[in-house]
């Protein structure tokens, strides 16, 4: 992983507890190949409103919000 970057590496996770390992030893910004029927789950977790007793409200960004983020909702 530190010879490549994780930028450049995309792993497949078929089960939630594959892609929640992956997502607890790499962070929300590990990039995962996942079935489209676990997309909303595989978010719900990256945005620490999902997940396990181990990950519930683990899942940290340090990143920028965008500009679409920060700005307020009508």
């Amino acid at each position: 992983m530190s010879e490549l970057g994780l930028e450049q590496v995309m792993f497949e996770a078929a089960e939630a507890d594959v892609f929640t390992w992956y997502v607890k030893n790499y962070g929300i910004d590990v990039n995962l190949f996942v079935d489209h029927s676990q997309i909303v789950q595989l978010e719900c977790l990256r945005a620490g409103i999902w997940g396990t007793q181990d990950t519930w409200g683990r899942m940290l960004s340090s990143r920028p919000r965008s500009a679409d983020e920060a700005s307020p909702r009508p």
